[in-house]
Order: C-alpha cells, then structure tokens, then sequence
C-alpha cells in the first residue's frame, strides 16, 4: 500500500497493530499523509456526531507526545470529579 495515498477508509481498515506500525513512521509536527487522515476523521466525526445539540466545536490536533487527536468541545456541565 503506498502510504501517502491512504484513505481513511483504509486507515480504518488495518488492524491495530498495522495502524500502529505506521505511526512509528510519522512525524507529527511537519507535514505528511498523516494531516490528511486526521482532517477525514475530524471531518467524519463533524458528520456523524457534529448535529447533537451539546457538540460546540470539533478540531484536530496534536497531543502531548505527538499523538494526533480529535478534540471535542461539548456545552455540558463538568461532573464533580472534572
């Protein structure tokens, strides 16, 4: 499979353990194929989920360690333990 046509369709449809393997090879902080995955997956999510009344914004990024996210902003209260 060449990795920089990859769609999300065929991201989803590796194991975990492929799915792993090729983000041993990535390097989140510059540019790659992997931005692109991220941005189909924020872009699925918007489109499933993103008409529940609750989901004020959805957004891709980047968390500590370099692990690509979906973030999702909700309006509901935080629990007492948040």
């Amino acid at each position: 499979m060449n990795r920089q046509d990859i769609s999300f369709d065929e991201w989803l449809s590796l194991s975990e353990s492929e799915q792993e393997q090729l983000q041993k090879e990535w390097n989140p902080y510059e540019e790659g194929y992997w931005h692109t995955l991220r941005a189909m997956a924020e872009r699925r999510f918007r489109d499933e989920f993103g008409a529940n009344p609750h989901i004020l914004d959805v957004h891709g990024g980047i968390y500590h360690g370099g692990i690509l996210i979906i973030g999702v902003t909700l309006d509901l209260p935080r629990g007492k333990d948040g």
